[in-house]
């Protein structure tokens, strides 16, 4: 079954406790968070969809600045619910994207984070299973951040951060790089993960014989 993307959206939570509703559709679902947290700080002390926590992947600092964090939850519940965050401090940039076709047990496959600094800068992982997708989130200092070769932007604010994703199958599996780029050289962090696709669905013995009839 073939990964896709299902919603996204952008919040700026600006308050503690705060809360914004989102939408999930589909079968075989994913939610992905990506946090800008806070300055040298990991400020976030609670992440739920729907009541139920999401599991943090990864954090990676940008030089003299924020941390960018990484959280995902399988299976989140149908329908608008509200995401409920808690934070010590300060503001928080969460950028929102779920899937669908995602494999429900075993997610990431692999994950890792990076820093650097550049106007031009990617992630590369080694994928496990063929047709996964890699998501990562970035974040740079300085200008605004968008998508090169190998890399789509799901979800922005038009500013230093984004969630991005590579909007397909990597097949067969191996080594993937997402490239990014900003208007002006930035110190930047990043947090990537490799997705697997849900199992294509298994034929009942049943059909298998009106087939051959």
């Amino acid at each position: 079954m073939a990964i896709t993307r299902d919603n996204s959206s952008f919040y700026s939570a600006t308050g503690t406790p705060d809360s914004v509703s989102f939408t999930c559709s589909g079968s075989d679902r994913l939610l992905v968070i990506g946090v800008m947290e806070g300055v040298g700080e990991l400020n976030v002390t609670s992440l739920k969809y729907n009541g139920v926590s999401l599991t943090k992947i990864g954090d990676s600092l940008v030089s003299g600045d924020r941390y960018v964090s990484l959280y995902i939850l399988l299976a989140p519940a149908i329908g608008a619910n509200d995401i409920d965050i808690e934070y010590n401090n300060g503001f928080l940039h969460l950028y929102i994207s779920s899937y669908n076709g995602v494999k429900q047990t075993g997610q990431p496959e692999v994950n890792s984070e990076g820093t650097g600094s550049g106007s031009s800068f990617s992630n590369t992982l080694t994928t496990i299973s063929d047709d996964n997708w890699l998501v990562s989130a970035v974040k740079c200092r300085y200008g605004t951040i968008s998508a090169s070769t190998g890399a789509s932007m799901a979800i922005d604010s038009g500013s230093q951060m984004a969630v991005f994703d590579s909007n397909g199958d990597i097949s067969p599996s191996g080594s993937y790089t997402m490239n990014y780029l900003t208007d002006i050289s930035s110190p930047w962090a990043s947090v990537v993960m490799a997705i697997a696709p849900a199992p294509a669905p298994t034929a009942s013995p049943i059909a298998h014989i009106l087939q051959m009839i």
